[in-house]
C-alpha cells in the first residue's frame, strides 16, 4: 500500500475514491466506510484510498482534550491494507492544515491532490477551519466539480448506540472486552517492543515478555487470558497489567505476558502483540512469594480453560 504524509506529495494514484476519517482501531463503523468506497470504485477502475490524519486533529485544535489512541499508526495502516485499501494519505495535521477553509480543503486536497471521483464520509463529518464544512458542503461541491458523495450512517449495536472509537475506548477502560471485540471486529490488542524487565517472572517459574506498548489503551489492572503473537508464532498466553504491588514496585503500569505451555525463545527487542480475550481476575497484593506463585499457577489454568474453545485471532503483520 502506498503511503504519503502531505497532500501536495501524492502522485501516481490516478482517479480515486477516498474514505475520510481518523480510523483509530479501524472498527466495524470504519469498515462500513471502506466497503462503501469499494462499492463506489466502479469495479476497481478507481483506486480506493483513505485520507486520515496524524496526529489526531483534537491534539491540535483542542489539546486540553487528550485522545487515547486505540492503535498505533503502523497498526492502523496494516489494518487498512488488510481491508483492501490501496493507498493512504496520512496527512500531517498541524496548525497550517487546520486553518484550511472548507473550500480550500475540497479544492487542494480532494480535487487537485487526490483527483477524487468519489468521496465517502460518515454522517457527522465536519472539516475545514472551525469545522465550517459538512456533508451538505461536500454534496454541493460534488455537483459542481463532478465527484460522487457517499454518506454512511452510524453502525449501531443491539442497543442502537453508534459504534465509535470513543465508545471502544470506554469499553476497554471499563473492562468490557467482549463489547470492544464486537465493535472492533477482532480482539482488542496492544502492540509493542519487548524490553528488559527485572527477570522476576523467570525466578518464579513463569517467564514473561515485558512489553512496552505503542499506545496505552489498557483495560483495568488485572490478569487476562489471550494470545501472544511473536511474529514467528501465535500462542495462548496469560497477561498481567499492573504495578506489581506484592513487590512494592514503582507505580508505573506494566504489561507482562507469559506464553502457556510453549517456549518462545529470545524475543527481546522484537515487536510483539497481545490480543485480549477475557479478564481472569483483578490485581491483588499477596502476603508472600509462595502465595503469589500458587495464584499464578491458578491463573494459567484459568487462562487455558478460557481459551480452550476459542478460535485464535487472525494474525496481522508485525
Amino acid at each position: 500500500m502506498d503511503v504519503f504524509q502531505q497532500y501536495a506529495d501524492v502522485h501516481g494514484w490516478g482517479q480515486t475514491v477516498v474514505a475520510i476519517g481518523n480510523f483509530d482501531g479501524v472498527h466495524i463503523g470504519h469498515q462500513a466506510l471502506l466497503q462503501a468506497a469499494e462499492d463506489m470504485s466502479a469495479g476497481g477502475t478507481r483506486r480506493v484510498v483513505v485520507l486520515t490524519f496524524d496526529p489526531h486533529p483534537m491534539s491540535v485544535v483542542a489539546p486540553h482534550r487528550s485522545v487515547q489512541a486505540l492503535s498505533s499508526l503502523k497498526d492502523r495502516l496494516d489494518l487498512l491494507a488488510y481491508h483492501g485499501v490501496e493507498g493512504t494519505l496520512v496527512q500531517t495535521f498541524d496548525r497550517a492544515f487546520a486553518q484550511l477553509s472548507a473550500d480550500e480543503f475540497i479544492q487542494r486536497v480532494l480535487v487537485d491532490a487526490l483527483k477524487v471521483r468519489g468521496v465517502v464520509v460518515g454522517f457527522n463529518f465536519g472539516f475545514g477551519s472551525g469545522r465550517s464544512g459538512n456533508v451538505e458542503t461536500l454534496r454541493d461541491a460534488g455537483r459542481r466539480m463532478g465527484f460522487e458523495l457517499g454518506v454512511v450512517d452510524a453502525v449501531s449495536d443491539a442497543k442502537t448506540d453508534a459504534v465509535s472509537s470513543s465508545r471502544i475506548r470506554q469499553a476497554v477502560a471499563s473492562g468490557s472486552l467482549s463489547q470492544a471485540s464486537e465493535f472492533l471486529g477482532r480482539p482488542h490488542w496492544l502492540t509493542g517492543l519487548v524490553v528488559p524487565g527485572e527477570q522476576r517472572g523467570r525466578t518464579l517459574g513463569f517467564p514473561t515478555a515485558n512489553i512496552s506498548p505503542e499506545v496505552t489503551a489498557y483495560p483495568p489492572r488485572g490478569v487476562y487470558a489471550g494470545w501472544l503473537d511473536t511474529g514467528e508464532m501465535l500462542v495462548s498466553a496469560v497477561a498481567n497489567i499492573g504495578t506489581k504491588p506484592t513487590f512494592h514496585d514503582a507505580h508505573e503500569q506494566t504489561l507482562e505476558v507469559h506464553a502457556l505451555d510453549t517456549e518462545i525463545g529470545d524475543v527481546y527487542g522484537r515487536r510483539v502483540r497481545f490480543y485480549f480475550e477475557s479478564q481472569i481476575r483483578e490485581e491483588r497484593t499477596f502476603s508472600s512469594r509462595e502465595t503469589l506463585v500458587a495464584q499464578i499457577g491458578l491463573d494459567c489454568d484459568a487462562a487455558r480453560i478460557a481459551l480452550a474453545d476459542l478460535k485464535p485471532p487472525h494474525r496481522f503483520s508485525l
